[in-house]
């Protein structure tokens, strides 16, 4: 008997110890989490090892609030992630495109944004807004992505490969392409970051919306349910909100639960409530506001065309009346602001100073009238490349400068030689011939100057030196 007992409370002790051990390596688990290096707006770690973006903040949020323990495996590409999947090196990844080959080897949580595929036009183009406006023409698609596979679908559409998004950007600007077939949430980042979000815009038509979520590897079952109860905990709280604002904006695309439609129900309800007693009380009051009205409308007139004239007063200090860009006297006014901005937050600026070849001779031939519009078509050309933040005004005559902020002497020449080109290439007609022009251009960048005269004076120096070189050309003035 006694032998009985001893068996029993050593089995006993043996089984909690067990099940002790196993709790505590449960609760001891480190899960490996996949996240690529450079996908903004969803990924991105920096040269300190540090990860950001959309799709890590939402993640911490998560694991922080089911309590789960993991570390980051950094990597650069899809075929990475799948090599390290089937050596079951990777356990999560916090946000991944849903499809039927993905869902047969993973388990996804609820939809935490949509993916879309789009075209992108420049601003003037007005007559391209559906995607059937684009056959015929040329729409640029980046190596390597999704954009590639969603153009075959449009044998009409021609496509020309880029490798990266900016390079298909720049082509846009400068007309190589008419299109840009690229991700939404990508691009949408990416031209907040160039100030071209006024240049470049999406057409109101995608080609393809695809649901994204966190992935997890089917051998954690068990884990999407905790994950999308604490998705919707967040949701509901508000901080799965805050998160979505800061890295995507206003344009939120994400599917709504049962509670969140009721609230919204019922706050439409109110609303309209709301609008219906306001009707009521101002139509009770109708003769009152009508007299209030009438002693209030010469004023309101009066008060409108002050504003008229002194916006045009205004208009007329700063703006040149031919070109409809800065005049020299603002132009300069401003670029001492832009060099002291430079100077005190120790960053990048460059000049570039154009002048427009043998320009006289154009006036001579063709009168004036048409020199005029040389001038204005090649402002238009220019224009077409500038960002919110530069710098564009006409110093006199056929002679221009533009100031570029937190931009490196490289980038700048970059610039000016698409600028260069389209000019090239660019022809007015006259009766019934075209009319080519060319221009000459010099670029100086901030080093030890102290004023905008002697950084416009430097750039001036290069441009001449281009004009000796035989024109039509770009010279660094530190290559002098």
């Amino acid at each position: 008997m006694k032998s009985f007992f001893k068996i029993f409370i050593l089995s006993t002790i043996l089984f909690l110890s067990t099940l002790l051990a196993n709790a505590e390596q449960k609760k001891e688990e480190t899960y490996n989490v996949a996240i690529f290096e450079n996908w903004m707006p969803y990924y991105y770690v920096d040269k300190n090892g540090k990860a950001s973006g959309f799709a890590i903040e939402l993640f911490e949020e998560i694991a922080k609030d089911i309590g789960i323990q993991y570390k980051y495996i950094s990597m650069t590409n899809l075929n990475e992630f799948w090599s390290l999947v089937n050596a079951d090196k990777i356990d999560i990844i916090p946000d991944m495109s849903i499809t039927n080959y993905r869902k047969e080897i993973m388990l996804f949580s609820e939809s935490t944004n949509t993916f879309e595929i789009t075209l992108y036009k420049r601003y003037q183009s007005k007559n391209l807004n559906t995607i059937k406006d684009f056959y015929n023409k040329t729409v640029a698609v980046v190596h390597k992505n999704v954009g590639v596979n969603m153009m075959k679908r449009y044998p009409q559409i021609k496509t020309r490969l880029f490798q990266s998004r900016f390079d298909a950007f720049y082509a846009l600007l400068s007309g190589e392409v008419d299109g840009v077939c690229y991700p939404k949430p990508l691009t949408n980042y990416s031209l907040k970051k160039l100030n071209l979000e006024d240049k470049i815009i999406p057409i109101e038509e995608n080609i393809l919306e695809i649901k994204r979520a966190i992935g997890i590897i089917s051998t954690n079952k068990g884990l999407d349910k905790k994950i999308n109860e604490s998705i919707k905990k967040l949701q509901h709280n508000g901080t799965y909100e805050i998160i979505y604002q800061k890295w995507f904006g206003k344009e939120k695309r994400l599917e709504l639960s049962y509670e969140q439609m009721i609230y919204l129900v019922i706050i439409i309800i109110l609303i309209v409530l709301g609008c219906l007693s306001l009707v009521i009380f101002y139509s009770m009051r109708k003769n009152w506001l009508m007299t209030e009205k009438d002693l209030k409308k010469e004023l309101d007139i009066r008060t409108a065309d002050l504003q008229e004239v002194n916006e045009k007063l205004k208009h007329l200090a700063t703006v040149d009346a031919l070109t409809n860009i800065y005049n020299r006297r603002y132009f300069y006014d401003v670029s001492k602001q832009y060099l002291e901005i430079a100077k005190r937050n120790e960053q990048e600026i460059c000049v570039i100073s154009f002048d427009l070849d043998k320009f006289k001779d154009i006036n001579d031939t063709y009168g004036h009238q048409f020199g005029d519009t040389v001038l204005i078509e090649f402002t238009n050309i220019v224009n077409s490349f500038m960002r919110k933040s530069d710098l564009f005004g006409r110093i006199g005559g056929e002679e221009f400068s533009v100031v570029l902020q937190n931009t490196s002497i490289e980038n700048s020449f970059i610039v000016a030689e698409k600028i260069r080109k389209k000019v090239q290439n660019f022809a007015i007609q006259n009766d019934d011939k075209k009319v080519h022009f060319t221009v000459s251009i010099g670029i100086v960048s901030l080093s030890t100057e102290d004023t905008i005269d002697e950084l416009l004076e430097k750039a001036d120096e290069a441009l001449y030196k281009a004009k000796e070189n035989g024109r039509n050309r770009i010279v660094k003035y530190n290559e002098i």
